[in-house]
C-alpha cells in the first residue's frame, strides 16, 4: 500500500517485503513493475514515464503498465513479447494504492479496507517508517491498554485518570471471518471514551473506534507493510468529522504516530516472541489472542526473517 498522492509524474520505488518495486502512472492508471530491468537488470525507478510508459534509463525500453514492451530503441525488428518487465497488479481506491503482491497472478477482490475506503468521498493517507519487525507495530495497533500511558495527552488522555486511580480494563478478541473484533472497556462503561472497539483485518489492517462513534465510518484506519525484516511501513488513513474523536485525529495524527513509533523501535526482539518469554496479565487477553493467531497463521509463513537493526 502506498498513499495515492505520492505517484505524481515520477517513478517512485517502493519495497514491500524485501521485494523491490517502482510504481508509475501509465496511459490507463497507476501500474507496478518489479524494479529491475529484464534487459541489463538496471533499476527501472531511476528511468521516466514517457507516452505512459515507464522509460529504462540505460538503453531507453519502455514498458507500459502491464511490463510488456512497446519500444525498443536501435531495434525496430525486436520480437517483445520475451522481452517483458514482471508486473504485479495495482488499484487506487480511496487515496490508497493497493499491491497484490503474487507475480504474474490476477489480482483477487479488493481487501476489506479497500471497500471501506471505496464509500469515501476522501481520505488523508500519513505515512510513517518504523525500525522494528512488521509484527510489533501491528501488536501495538491492535493493544488498549496502552492507550493512557503512550497517548497520554492525545486520544488516551481520557483513560489517564482511570489508569492512575487502579481502574480495571477488560479486553477480548472475537474470531471473526476476516480477523478478528477486540473489545475493551474501563471500570464497566458501556459508551463513550471509556469503552471502544478495534476490527482486525487480518493480517496487517486495523480499524480503530469508540463507543460513541459505533455506526459512523471510522475515524482512523492503518495499515502496517513490512519493507524488509527490519522497517516497517505504516499508513494512517484518516476520515475527518465532526465527531470529538475524528477531528482529534485528523489534528494530530502525525503526534500519534511519533508516540507509538517513540515505543515500538525498542522492542527487544523485534519479532513478537513465542508465548511464555514474555510475561502478560489480564488485560493482555485479546494481546495473547492476537500472538495465538500469529503464531498458527503467519509465523514463518515466509522468509522475512527479522535482521540486525540498521539504523534507520
Amino acid at each position: 500500500m502506498l498513499g495515492a498522492a505520492q505517484l505524481k509524474s515520477t517513478p517512485v520505488p517502493l519495497t514491500i517485503a524485501g521485494e523491490k518495486l517502482v510504481l508509475f502512472r501509465g496511459a490507463s492508471g497507476p501500474a507496478a513493475l518489479f524494479d529491475h530491468c529484464p534487459h541489463r537488470g538496471v533499476a527501472l525507478s531511476l528511468g521516466e514515464v514517457r507516452d505512459g510508459c515507464l522509460q529504462c534509463p540505460f538503453h531507453g525500453w519502455r514498458f507500459d503498465e502491464t511490463g510488456a514492451v512497446r519500444h525498443v530503441p536501435w531495434n525496430p525488428e525486436a520480437k517483445t513479447e520475451p522481452l517483458r518487465a514482471m508486473s504485479v497488479p495495482v488499484a487506487e481506491v480511496g487515496g490508497v494504492l493497493w499491491l497484490y503482491t503474487a507475480p504474474g497472478a490476477e489480482a483477487p477482490e479488493l481487501p476489506a479496507l479497500a471497500k471501506i475506503l471505496a464509500r469515501r468521498e476522501k481520505s488523508v493517507v500519513k505515512e510513517q517508517l518504523a525500525t522494528t519487525h512488521w509484527s510489533r507495530v501491528m501488536e501495538n495497533a491492535l493493544d488498549a491498554p496502552h492507550l493512557p500511558f503512550v497517548h497520554r495527552w492525545t486520544i488516551g488522555l481520557a483513560a489517564r485518570a482511570s489508569a492512575e486511580r487502579g481502574g480495571r480494563m477488560e479486553t477480548s478478541f472475537t474470531r471473526t471471518a476476516y480477523g478478528g473484533e477486540i473489545q475493551w472497556s474501563i471500570d464497566g462503561a458501556t459508551t463513550g471514551p471509556n469503552q471502544g472497539w478495534i476490527r482486525y483485518y487480518a493480517p496487517n489492517v486495523m480499524q480503530l473506534g469508540f463507543q460513541a462513534d459505533h455506526g459512523a465510518l471510522p475515524e482512523q484506519l492503518l495499515a502496517v507493510v513490512p519493507v524488509n525484516g527490519a522497517r516497517t511501513r505504516s499508513l494512517s488513513i484518516l476520515a475527518p468529522g465532526l465527531s470529538f474523536f475524528k477531528v482529534m485525529d485528523f489534528l494530530i495524527a502525525d503526534r500519534l504516530n511519533w508516540e507509538d513509533r517513540h515505543v515500538v523501535e525498542t522492542h527487544d526482539p523485534p519479532e513478537i516472541p513465542l508465548g511464555s518469554s514474555e510475561v502478560s496479565v489480564r488485560s493482555d487477553r485479546a494481546t495473547l489472542a492476537i500472538r495465538a493467531l500469529y503464531d498458527s497463521t503467519l509465523r514463518n509463513s515466509f522468509a522475512l526473517a527479522p535482521t540486525v537493526r540498521d539504523g534507520g
